[in-house]
């Protein structure tokens, strides 16, 4: 038995019209059909927007939101690190926060070159570069995903996928630019870097090479002055964090002593993991040494410290040799006074 849409009834009146069906005595056996019930009035609906529009693809796993209040936030704050704060290897060796290396450095020393090389671990998200940018280490769909490109895209905004999406993708090795959107930088350098075990070391070195390279082009042909890595190709694609480094550093160095680097004035080497934070700060002072005068010689130092030592004790003799010698004279002036008296 179907009820008319719209309808209702109760299990006692539906009870006391099957009974009557069986009484009636031209009865078939079936029920009667129900008579008209009265129509419940309509129920109000909430008068409730939601507070967002969720939006989904087949691209990322995660879902984009995009409130419709765009001065609401979720997300806590987050301090941010200043262009200016951001401490070159100038800095770093004069304080002695990274030590020379022992072995012969790879290049000559160089304190202009070290004065436009920042080395610090943070998450790249946080960096302001009003001028400059920072680089993605992304896929080749260039449609978010894991690690620091997931970090990047959440911390952008909506905006950024959807700009990614109209770029067509990305080659391994290759770069391309987008906007910033809700990061506090200028331009995101969007780079594939290659799968460590998916191509022999040699066209891996080359692949990886080409993303630095490229990257830093896009940064000066865009008038950028700043430009950030991550480690590219150190996460789940496998490349080892030494290898990775010694590429990262030699492409640079040969980048900015050639005519292409004009304008560009801090390269940030901004690691996440410790791992990597390690290994650049064994590998930097080979291609990047620090100059005569940015390092502090021990030796030099001692010396000079032992000379004022020196001068200081022969003051303290000299004053002590003067004191005794008027107390002496005080003395015997004493005595010849005395003498006379008697």
């Amino acid at each position: 038995m179907m009820l008319q849409q719209g309808y209702t009834t109760t299990r006692a009146a539906f009870q006391l019209h099957r009974a009557a069906a069986h009484l009636h005595p031209t009865s078939t056996g079936k029920y009667l059909p129900l008579p008209a019930l009265h129509r419940l009035p309509p129920q109000p609906q909430p008068q409730t927007q939601p507070i967002a529009t969720i939006r989904s693809t087949r691209y990322i796993t995660t879902t984009t939101i995009a409130f419709r209040n765009p001065h609401r936030q979720f997300r806590k704050p987050r301090k941010m690190l200043q262009q200016s704060d951001l401490p070159t290897l100038t800095t770093l060796y004069r304080s002695s926060s990274l030590p020379p290396s022992s072995s012969s450095p790879f290049y000559p020393p160089s304190s202009s070159l070290n004065s436009r090389i920042s080395l610090i671990r943070a998450d790249i998200t946080t960096l302001s570069l009003p001028n400059g940018c920072i680089v993605n280490a992304a896929k080749q769909s260039l449609r978010g995903g894991g690690g620091v490109d997931g970090v990047i895209h959440n911390a952008a905004g909506p905006g950024l996928l959807e700009e990614c999406i109209t770029l067509g993708g990305c080659e391994t090795g290759d770069a391309k630019i987008t906007g910033a959107y809700e990061l506090p930088v200028k331009r995101i350098v969007h780079t594939v870097g290659p799968v460590w075990w998916a191509s022999g070391e040699g066209e891996a070195r080359e692949l990886l090479g080409s993303c630095y390279r490229t990257s830093l082009k896009l940064a000066v042909e865009n008038g950028l002055d700043a430009i950030a890595f991550p480690a590219v190709s150190t996460g789940i694609y496998g490349y080892p964090s030494d290898k990775a480094a010694r590429v990262a550093l030699e492409t640079t160095r040969k980048f900015l002593e050639s005519k292409e680097a004009e304008g560009l004035q801090l390269v940030v080497f901004c690691n996440f993991l410790e791992k990597d934070e390690k290994v650049y700060k064994e590998l930097i002072p080979l291609y990047f040494p620090p100059a005569d005068e940015e390092v502090k010689d021990e030796g030099k130092e001692e010396k000079k410290k032992a000379e004022e030592k020196e001068a200081t004790d022969k003051k303290e003799e000299a004053a002590e040799e003067k004191k005794d010698t008027e107390e002496n004279k005080d003395t015997e002036d004493k005595t010849d006074t005395k003498e006379k008296k008697e």
